[in-house]
């Protein structure tokens, strides 16, 4: 099969479905990543009660597509060579959602301490915040590559779109290696609490683009699949 002849030609409309609905998840986690933004702060200003509450009703949301995708894949809407890795997709893409939510009650939690943190540990932990908020710039372009590879009329654009996750998932990588190591250093002048709060949230961004690239890999490969 010609790597120039459309993506969408080659799968049955059931498949066809899935994969734009894989699209309305890209754009579920653009929508709370860019509420995260807002969360990840020490603006006092800033209602995080609220913004935990939108990124709850995007997680719903997320977990109502997953569930009525899954029915309409065990009811035979894809090849049944494919079933698997459709479903592991729909996981996948589900994951996101729910790390962003898990990001985003964390934030919530910790804000009170923060509130009443020394000044000097305050400014501390608000230097991590601007580092992740600038991360989470990555996880939405990852995202939006990820709404046009379902999106794309041949195999090559699709491949550039996944290369250019590849690459946003190494650059956050070496900021998750270089937050950590910065991270010990700083043990000396922030509580047991901070460090555990930071700790967790950059592992936390970093899991999205490793969840971006298993979306990634396993779109080609289901598009593998047929084409071979």
């Amino acid at each position: 099969m010609g790597i120039r002849k459309s993506i969408r030609s080659i799968f049955v409309s059931g498949e066809r479905n899935i994969f734009q609905e894989i699209g309305k998840y890209s754009s579920l986690g653009i929508q709370a990543t860019n509420l995260l933004k807002t969360m990840i702060t020490c603006d006092n200003s800033v209602e995080l009660s609220s913004g935990k509450e939108s990124l709850k009703k995007i997680e719903s949301e997320g977990d109502e597509m997953t569930f009525e995708l899954k029915n309409n894949i065990n009811r035979g809407a894809v090849n049944p060579a494919l079933i698997d890795s459709f479903l592991e997709l729909i996981d996948r893409t589900d994951d996101v959602l729910d790390t962003l939510y898990y990001i985003g009650r964390e934030i919530a939690r910790y804000r009170e301490y923060l509130n009443i943190a020394s000044s000097g540990e305050r400014t501390a932990v608000c230097e991590y915040y601007d580092k992740l908020n600038k991360a989470l710039d990555f996880n939405i372009q990852s995202l939006i590559s990820i709404g046009r590879i379902v999106n794309e009329e041949n195999l090559s654009s699709a491949i550039k779109d996944w290369s250019t996750i590849e690459k946003m998932e190494s650059q956050v990588d070496d900021i998750k290696d270089e937050l950590l190591d910065r991270l010990y250093l700083d043990s000396k002048r922030i509580s047991y609490l901070s460090f555990i709060h930071l700790s967790s949230v950059i592992h936390k961004i970093d899991d999205l683009l490793d969840q971006s690239e298993d979306i990634a890999d396993l779109i080609l490969q289901i598009i593998t699949a047929v084409t071979s």
